[in-house]
């Protein structure tokens, strides 16, 4: 089936809606609403919509591999009721670590039945969306002592979704008359500034993927035109990183990672210690693996054993060290499976733009891999939004059509 053509009905606006009302909600309670901190209207909205959507869900959704993720979300909750997840003791913590791991589920198989009917302006209205979070965060959040974007919410919480949007951007991009492509490289242009105030070494790491995978899918070195082009792109975004590096705070804290592992409280005396206050966890957690290898140390206790009293910043050591094998094996294979079915897309494709489209994708796909080393991501909607639009354009889109 073509799945560009069909338009949204009402049950799918409503199914947009609870995404994007999802996504923006802290936000709008953190600097606006100041109500249901709890988040309990976007969870009405996301019951509604599995009502509405639920025989959808069961022909379209309920497949491989997103059978896997929903055992790992399912398997994630009861581990941390059963450990005593350090979450469950927080106020609102049972109900807030229902809704953390269940949610994004949701919205992975509410993209997926959107994307299937009309990939182009699912795409469109979630980077609408995305755009929207990027400006309240941009417009309402503080800076901390060093001028870094970080009051109000989780700098890397905002730099995760700048990346996500840019990826969204630039599918519009490929996907777009050559009148009107270059607007949407001109609007990524603003998620990518609100990484730079983030200083997020993760974001800006993972837009790089994505611009690579872009330049991947679009030359020839057969053509001229193109070798010409990639060498003035290449010493474009060779200078561009230059004045990045020499001239801003996130260039700052990339060329002193190393610097800045020396000189840990927490240093391991391993190649670790130069990725800074993100390797160490590594080491400290591994003799607890060792111990729980099978069923880990519990879903959010890493905290309680952390020996600087923090939540880990790994979505990897999330599920192997707190959850262990039963939900690592699942999720790793999760991730490869979304990956081979992308993959054989690209291989597949016999339309320039469907490969084009194909190889984006894959690149969005690395790049959450890559962020998953560093930061957690199994409550936020922006990654499974990419998950879903990966398993539904492999799956059920034919071909890609201007828009």
């Amino acid at each position: 089936m073509n799945a560009i053509k069909n338009r949204f009905r009402l049950k799918d606006k409503l199914g947009l809606f609870t995404i994007a009302l999802a996504i923006l909600w802290s936000p709008l309670t953190v600097w606006y609403l100041h109500i249901d901190a709890a988040a309990r209207t976007p969870l009405a909205f996301f019951v509604l919509s599995l009502l509405l959507f639920y025989k959808d869900f069961q022909k379209y959704a309920w497949k491989m591999p997103i059978k896997l993720y929903v055992f790992v979300a399912f398997y994630m909750l009861i581990n941390g009721l059963v450990k005593g997840s350090a979450a469950a003791y927080e106020r609102d913590g049972l109900y807030l670590m229902c809704t953390n791991i269940l949610e994004p589920v949701l919205t992975m198989m509410i993209t997926i039945i959107l994307a299937r009917k009309n990939f182009n302006r699912t795409v469109r209205i979630l980077s609408i969306v995305l755009l929207l979070y990027c400006f309240i965060c941009l417009l309402n959040a503080g800076y901390d002592e060093s001028e870094r974007l970080n009051v109000g919410l989780n700098a890397n919480e905002i730099a995760i979704h700048c990346a996500i949007c840019i990826g969204l951007l630039l599918l519009q991009f490929s996907q777009s008359r050559r009148t009107k492509s270059w607007l949407f490289v001109i609007i990524s242009l603003f998620p990518l500034y609100v990484i730079l105030k983030t200083e997020s070494r993760m974001a800006l790491t993972m837009v790089i993927i994505e611009v690579l995978f872009i330049w991947l899918s679009r030359i020839d070195l057969k053509n001229p035109k193109h070798i010409i082009g990639s060498v003035i792109a290449a010493i474009m975004i060779v200078l561009i990183g230059s004045y990045i590096l020499n001239n801003t705070m996130i260039g700052e804290r990339m060329m002193s990672t190393s610097e800045q592992g020396s000189e840990l409280i927490f240093a391991t005396g391993t190649f670790l210690d130069k990725f800074g206050d993100r390797g160490w966890p590594y080491y400290y957690s591994w003799p607890y693996f060792l111990q729980n290898p099978i069923t880990g140390i519990g879903f959010h206790r890493w905290i309680l054993y952390s020996p600087a009293e923090l939540v880990f910043h790994s979505e990897y050591l999330v599920q192997y060290v707190e959850c262990g094998l039963l939900s690592f094996i699942p999720y790793m294979v999760f991730l490869f499976w979304l990956l081979k079915l992308i993959s054989k897309k690209v291989k597949t494709s016999t339309v320039p733009m469907d490969k084009t489209m194909s190889m984006e994708l894959l690149g969005l796909l690395l790049a959450i891999f890559f962020s998953n080393f560093v930061l957690w991501s199994y409550d936020t909607h922006a990654v499974f939004i990419v998950y879903g639009l990966i398993f539904s354009y492999s799956k059920y889109v034919k071909r890609t059509k201007l828009s």
